[in-house]
């Protein structure tokens, strides 16, 4: 009877050892599962925060004209195409210098994007979309029989989008520098502005003065005009990117 009680007590034993190991090893188990999921999971939410720091804002900015268009022109015969281009090349400096990545439709007099108007624009329109600009701003000046008329003029596709914010941004920060009117902002509807129409970035096209008319033009034309209209127009892009961000 003894034996059989110690036989039994050493079995008992025995069993308790047994699980008291399995228990040992379902929460090695239990913690190597939990580690993994763990640590997958940190590099998961590594890998997504690593992804959103590379992600760019792009801008294409499109001076208007070049080459053999040479756009509008002043009654002192500066050509639209000239001034638009000095504009531009500032504007996407200081974009630059914003750590926003900046792509150009032309970036000199001698680039010919298309045997005619119409194979002009689509090379424009190309460049944004192979880039996947974010924004795409095409930069013009005015011209009118009247001399009279002045001003600067925005347009975008439709009201009610982002393109209108845009295309308000830009329009508030050229006016603040009171060498012109503002004009209502305008909207192609009916297929006028192709840059406009056919593009997949938010889009706005700003006429920063009229060349035809002298108060305008003697702005438009001057170093530092320009230079103030590319900060006004790169302050109005910084901002418009931080509100749609928010």
């Amino acid at each position: 009877m003894k034996k059989k009680r110690k036989r039994y007590k050493i079995r008992i034993e025995r069993l308790a050892f047994s699980v008291s190991v399995i228990s040992m090893l379902i929460l090695l188990v239990l913690n190597g599962a939990i580690s993994i999921f763990t640590s997958n999971k940190d590099k998961i939410d590594d890998t997504t925060l690593l992804v959103k720091s590379k992600q760019n804002f792009i801008v294409c900015i499109d001076p208007g004209h070049g080459a053999y268009d040479r756009g509008a022109e002043s009654a002192n015969g500066v050509f639209e195409k000239d001034v638009v281009l000095k504009v531009g090349l500032k504007v996407g400096q200081i974009l630059e210098n914003n750590n926003i990545k900046v792509v150009y439709t032309r970036k000199d007099d001698k680039t010919i994007l298309g045997s005619d108007d119409r194979e002009d624009l689509k090379k424009r329109v190309q460049i944004s979309h192979d880039n996947k600009a974010d924004l795409f701003v095409s930069i013009h000046c005015n011209s009118y029989k009247d001399t009279s008329i002045k001003g600067i003029e925005l347009w975008c596709n439709e009201p009610n989008t982002k393109a209108e914010l845009l295309a308000k941004d830009i329009q508030e920060e050229l006016y603040k520098l009171k060498y012109t009117e503002k004009r209502n902002i305008k909207y192609q509807s009916n297929s006028l502005l192709y840059v406009l129409k056919n593009n997949d970035a938010i889009s706005a096209l700003v006429e920063i003065g009229y060349l035809s008319n002298k108060e305008d033009s003697k702005f438009i034309t001057s170093k530092d005009g320009q230079a103030k209209c590319a900060e006004a127009i790169a302050k109005a892009i910084l901002t418009f990117k931080d509100n749609i961000k928010k």
